[in-house]
């Protein structure tokens, strides 16, 4: 019985025949396929006329397909070791179909909506073609493409010429494919190991993340790299560490509302996330992708989430401006740099929760001394706001009392950014004010700027805290005697602060009368972002 390749060698003529025994020559003669290239080129040359000719590597396990070898016209993004997903591709249809697509001028439109990668190959004018399977012991592992300008259509002896070169070339790509992953799963381990190191030298993650992000642009591209970590407890993220492309009005080390972000999805997602060319399903999820992908135009993201413990500190993103830049052995690799990271990032985020805690400790011993050492309400109020400002920054800062019998507020202390209409002594109705809501719950609550310029259209307060350019807002009330006495507006993102800071002035107005005790304390900040997040509960009683 005749095998395909005797059965395909049948119809050749002469000529075909002495090129099919140069090919394999060549392939005999040289080690690799790569280096045998050129003369299979000129070999096929003498017998079918092309424009473009490339042998693909496709390797299923990993969904991808790369233009391996290539002669002739060059293409944008078509270029030798550009790996794509498999996706879309004529690659994807030779899966599991053996018959060559042959393309002509013709039939070019119908190929098109089959095959949408094809875009960029018929755009350049090469608009016929024949695109034939390499496989090896029946597995797929690359496709022979031969492209022209000027041929309308190919014959079926240029088919069938084209498919015995195919059955040639097979057997040493699979050999060629073989030895690139052995390439690649060496490059990945050394990375790693590198990356390993770098974690452990001791040195401070934004210390080392230069570094860092040297070795994932071996394993991974990217033109914008963000190390993100999230606080659902006070619904912010922060991007701690960027490298690449800059985003208008986003600064790194600043924390910014969760809402909406990247990393509020991964939050609830604890999964990769992965946008290439042609998927919508992303698209209007998450409003701050969106926005870049339209005013800086990444439109390739990865984006994994790192998790240390079962927690999630946060997420790690690339991204990139060409289509279709990452594929799912992509995916894979940012979950091992990411798990890498995620351990180094949650000892960090332990050790500044360690060092702050000794902060707060140092600073509200001395408000306790200050309390202690004098019976001047005024002064211990001083020596509040000078203490407290070391712990959180702030602008303002303001103690207020709520007046039982009339149930106004009265601003027993002011210090900071003026406000017109509220300063020291001034008295409000309570009900008109930003504090109401905290008496009536009992709570805390805190503002950004958004949250501001939606209260400022009913309340005085807010407007003109805005027009003082006093963005964002911290307020909880004081307790005495498991009453509330007073609120306390304190400072952006340390709501752990805020929470100490009314007990040590809880412990002062017990050694006082409750008409002398100053019922709020206030601070303001000018920072646009948002600092904290959402209201947290406190019970009546500290």
């Amino acid at each position: 019985m005749a095998t395909r390749i005797e059965e395909s060698l049948t119809p050749l003529s002469d000529e075909a025949i002495r090129s099919l025994v140069e090919i394999g020559r060549a392939l005999s003669d040289e080690p690799e396929l790569s280096s045998a290239f050129e003369r299979v080129v000129k070999a096929m040359a003498e017998v079918i006329d092309f424009d473009r000719l490339v042998i693909s590597i496709v390797d299923l396990a990993k969904g991808t397909v790369v233009d391996a070898n290539i002669a002739g016209s060059p293409i944008a993004e078509r270029t030798p070791d550009d790996v794509r997903p498999l996706s879309g591709t004529v690659a994807q249809y030779f899966v599991d179909r053996t018959e060559p697509i042959v393309v002509n001028v013709e039939t070019v439109q119908s190929a098109l909506e089959k095959f949408p990668a094809l875009q960029r190959i018929v755009d350049a004018g090469l608009e016929s073609g024949i695109s034939v399977p390499l496989r090896s012991r029946d597995d797929l592992v690359g496709v022979l493409h031969v492209r022209s300008y000027s041929v309308d259509e190919y014959s079926a002896a240029d088919v069938a010429f084209t498919e015995a070169v195919s059955h040639q070339l097979a057997g040493p790509l699979a050999s060629e494919q073989l030895r690139l992953r052995l390439v690649q799963s060496a490059l990945e381990e050394s990375v790693l190991a590198e990356i390993s190191r770098i974690l452990g030298s001791g040195l401070r993650v934004e210390d080392m993340f230069e570094q860092f992000g040297e070795q994932v642009k071996r394993l991974v591209p990217f033109q914008r790299m963000v190390i993100a970590t999230a606080d659902p407890a006070s619904n912010t993220a922060r991007d701690e560490y960027v490298t690449g492309l800059g985003r208008s009005g986003w600064v790194p080390g600043e924390n910014v509302s969760l809402t909406g972000s990247l990393a509020e999805y991964m939050v609830h997602r604890r999964s990769p996330v992965y946008v290439f060319e042609g998927d919508e399903s992303f698209v209007g999820k998450v409003p701050d992708d969106d926005h870049h992908r339209q005013s800086i135009g990444l439109a390739s993201l990865i984006s994994v989430p790192m998790i240390a413990q079962g927690e999630l500190i946060g997420n790690l993103n690339v991204r990139e401006k060409e289509l279709s830049a990452y594929t799912l052995d992509d995916v894979r690799k940012m979950e091992r740099v990411a798990a890498q990271i995620a351990g180094t990032l949650a000892n960090q985020k332990l050790h500044d929760s360690i060092s702050r805690q000794a902060s707060e400790r140092e600073v509200l011993a001395e408000i306790g001394r200050t309390i202690n050492s004098t019976l001047r309400l005024e002064e211990v109020f001083e020596q509040f706001a000078v203490q407290a400002r070391k712990l959180i920054p702030f602008d303002r800062i303001v103690i207020s009392r709520v007046e039982a019998e009339s149930d106004d507020l009265v601003d027993a202390y002011v210090s900071g950014r003026g406000v017109e209409g509220y300063s020291q002594g001034g008295r409000h109705e309570l009900s008109s004010t930003t504090t109401s809501e905290v008496v009536r719950t009992g709570r805390s609550h805190m503002w950004a700027k958004a949250e501001l310029e939606r209260q400022a259209k009913e309340l005085d307060p807010a407007a003109r805290a805005l027009e003082s350019g006093l963005n964002s807002l911290l307020i909880t009330p004081l307790v005495w005697q498991g009453g509330l006495w007073g609120r306390s507006i304190s400072v952006p993102n340390c709501p752990i602060h805020t929470g100490r800071t009314r007990s040590v002035l809880r412990r002062r107005s017990e050694r006082r009368s409750p008409e002398r005790s100053p019922r709020h304390v206030s601070t303001r900040s000018r920072s646009g972002n948002q600092r904290f997040g959402k209201a947290w509960p406190r019970s009546a009683k500290s």
